[in-house]
């Protein structure tokens, strides 16, 4: 963030512009790289006119340039526009939707043993993951949560290793896999400091608009980056879970390793907030998570949410 804040005024005027724009580039533009590159190139435009003062606010982010660079990026970019536009028809625009960053969701992290991803997880602390039970299956000793945007060539005080697990009461490890949750106690704290608040039933029952991030599998086949899927706005509301069928919004649904990743929810005041964690597919039992939609448990749960704040109170402070 630059060093000077702007006035009110300038930045509901910044705000209005992005958010115009956005929506009359995703109106008429037929691709993601097209929406993309007429958004920067217009404001990189906008810019050199601009008063001096204003300048910095409308020029691309270095966040935004790094997207660029890759297809998965453009697709996150332009995903983030369509985000932008779905909170505002639902109560507000976002402070991360402000001055056009992207929301990289740093408290969504992967889980790798030996060195090979396993799924993905939430920090809801400094030192705490939640997860989906099943992505332990498969996990030794040597399990670490990895902090960062892609879980390639990560520095090793990036990696933090799982000193204590514990699963939800009543969780199956065959499909459907009931009660699909664990928590993971890490060694020591990570870097992230800010977490996501969990949604409440209020929120998941007025929700505008829905986010699933995690590390799993692009379209293309490729796995560890983070990644976001925009799940559009109508998703099948369960008293345990939440159902979203595949390629809902023009966005892939969540994929394999995605598993443990977030289900995030928009708010009537345009925030963000965490309902649910990415479970599996739907049937049949077979089917990969990525061909036939994604049941995401959900976190209001009346025994979950018990489950978690005794946990998190029993670990005691990060």
């Amino acid at each position: 963030m630059h060093g000077e804040q702007l006035k009110a005024t300038d930045r509901k005027l910044i705000e209005r512009l992005r958010l115009d724009t956005a929506r009359g580039l995703l109106e008429e533009s037929s691709t993601d790289a097209e929406v993309v590159k007429r958004y920067l190139d217009f404001f990189e435009s906008y810019a050199s006119t601009a008063p001096p003062h204003l300048r910095p606010w409308l020029l691309p982010s270095a966040s935004w340039e790094d997207l660029v660079e890759s297809e998965i990026g453009v697709q996150t970019a332009a995903g983030y526009l369509r985000w932008t536009v779905a909170l505002t028809a639902h109560g507000g625009i976002a402070d991360q939707a402000v001055f056009g960053r992207p929301p990289d969701f740093p408290e969504v992290v992967s889980l790798n043993f030996s060195n090979r991803i396993q799924g993905s997880g939430v920090l809801l602390r400094a030192d705490v993951v939640l997860t989906a039970a099943h992505v332990l299956e498969k996990a030794g000793d040597d399990l670490k949560a990895w902090v960062g945007v892609e879980n390639k060539e990560v520095p090793s005080e990036q990696k933090y290793p799982v000193i204590e697990r514990r699963v939800a009461d009543g969780y199956d490890k065959n499909y459907p896999y009931p009660n699909d949750l664990a928590l993971l106690r890490l060694e020591r704290p990570t870097g992230v400091t800010e977490f996501p608040q969990l949604a409440s039933s209020t929120d998941i029952g007025q929700a505008g608009a829905w986010l699933s991030v995690g590390f799993g599998e692009m379209s293309d086949g490729e796995v560890g980056l983070r990644n976001i899927a925009h799940l559009g706005s109508v998703l099948r509301l369960g008293d345990m879970g939440i159902e979203a069928d595949r390629d809902l919004h023009l966005q892939v649904n969540s994929c394999n390793l995605d598993s443990g990743g977030g289900l995030y929810v928009s708010t009537d005041n345009g925030s963000s907030r965490l309902a649910g964690i990415t479970s599996r597919g739907l049937p049949p039992a077979d089917a990969e998570l990525c061909t036939t939609g994604t049941y995401y448990t959900r976190l209001d749960h009346g025994p979950y949410a018990t489950w978690i704040e005794q946990t998190l109170t029993a670990w005691g402070a990060a």
